[in-house]
């Protein structure tokens, strides 16, 4: 077996960084690595009008929203083996399949992100993963 790997989705969010620091403290135990990712809501995206954007800005502004919400949960990390990865589409969906295909042992994420409106719309993220994880998931408030 390869390394011991946590997936934390991030979002800029107070939830997502509480969700990171316990991430961080679980890591340092377990001698794992924890894998921070911004999932850049391609739902989110159309209702704010970004798909008019070119692709490069849209890549522009994806970059920024990710470095921000990376930024933001390392703050409240400390010293632990990081890496990251962004990328664009359905969060939940995104995030099962990341735990699915690369073997992450466990994913800790906020119980609430930064809308909480398109949660009551199309359901809580972490409801979703919750349900259908391969791995363990712990839910921080």
């Amino acid at each position: 077996m390869g390394a011991k790997k946590i997936l934390v989705p991030v979002d800029g969010s107070d939830g997502s960084c509480r969700a990171a620091a316990q991430a961080a403290e679980l890591a340092r135990a377990l001698d794992a690595e924890v894998t921070l990712v911004h999932v850049y809501d391609a739902t989110a995206v159309a209702a704010m009008g970004l798909v008019a954007l070119s692709q490069v800005d849209l890549g522009k502004a994806q970059d920024e929203v990710s470095k921000a919400a990376f930024s933001k949960a390392e703050a409240s990390m400390g010293e632990v083996k990081l890496s990251h990865r962004q990328v664009f589409g359905d969060p939940a969906k995104e995030i099962l399949a990341m735990a699915e295909n690369e073997g992450f042992i466990h994913i800790v994420m906020g119980s609430r992100g930064l809308s909480p409106m398109q949660e009551v719309l199309i359901g809580s993220v972490s409801e979703r993963v919750i349900r259908h994880a391969p791995c363990p998931v712990t839910v921080v408030r």
